[in-house]
């Protein structure tokens, strides 16, 4: 089968040890590493936000956000939920999702997070090609290499994240204001330096929707498709 072709497609499982270097028969399923328990994390939530497709042997899921998609994948929203919130880690369940390659690819470069090391472009001549090949034999040092570089990717989008927040402090000191509105005048009163972070043309609305993410954020919960930075970020009930 078109999904056994390694060179295409990976299982969540399988890949997630494959770009942490770990051997999969290895690992227990109830005792999973940090480092593999984030990276399938990583890969659900891209999932559930439908900036990965996924497939199981028999067809696509997540196909939607229609009415009619979640009730003929419900039984897969819960097995997320399971995994994402309760860390309940179903090896069979997980290495029977396959993603494909060229969409983890281009995923990796939108989030600036280093491919695994399986799928790393041919082109990429740079030396990262090497260094990945470099780590399947490597030692604890490599792997925390690794971390260092995925937590220096996470790091440049924390500003952008910090500016969300703030504008969400502002239009709760706002609310008669519309999110555009609230946006519009939270972007206008930043400094310059702070402006810079997003373009003018699309600052508005990228806040806009953080506002309206945060708004909706149990709905977007329930989904499985709360955006990262809004997890356990209450500034109305900040003890919770």
């Amino acid at each position: 089968m078109f999904l056994d072709d390694k060179r295409d497609f990976q299982t969540v499982w399988q890949l997630a040890h494959i770009w942490e270097n770990i051997d999969p028969s290895e690992t227990d399923a109830n005792a999973i590493s940090p480092e593999v328990s984030s990276a399938i994390h990583r890969l659900m939530f891209a999932i559930l936000k439908n900036e990965i497709s996924v497939r199981t042997r028999e067809r696509l899921i997540f196909i939607d956000d229609s009415v009619l998609s979640l009730a003929i994948d419900v039984l897969h929203f819960k097995k997320f939920n399971s995994c994402l919130k309760q860390d309940k880690f179903n090896r069979k369940y997980l290495d029977s999702l396959y993603v494909k390659r060229n969409e983890v690819l281009d995923w990796c470069a939108r989030i600036y997070c280093e491919p695994p090391s399986c799928w790393v472009p041919k082109h990429l001549s740079d030396g990262r090609a090497t260094r990945n090949a470099a780590r399947n034999n490597s030692s604890t040092e490599d792997k925390v290499d690794t971390s260092q570089q995925r937590e220096a990717a996470y790091d440049r989008h924390k500003p952008v994240e910090n500016m969300k927040k703030d504008c969400i402090h502002y239009w709760l000191q706002h609310q008669s204001y519309s999110n555009n509105q609230a946006a519009m005048k939270f972007y206008e009163e930043l400094p310059v330096d702070r402006k810079r972070l997003l373009s003018e043309s699309n600052a508005n609305r990228t806040l806009a929707q953080a506002i309206s993410d945060y708004k909706n954020r149990e709905r977007l919960k329930e989904k499985g498709k709360l955006p990262h930075w809004l997890l356990d970020f209450n500034p109305e009930n900040p003890h919770t």
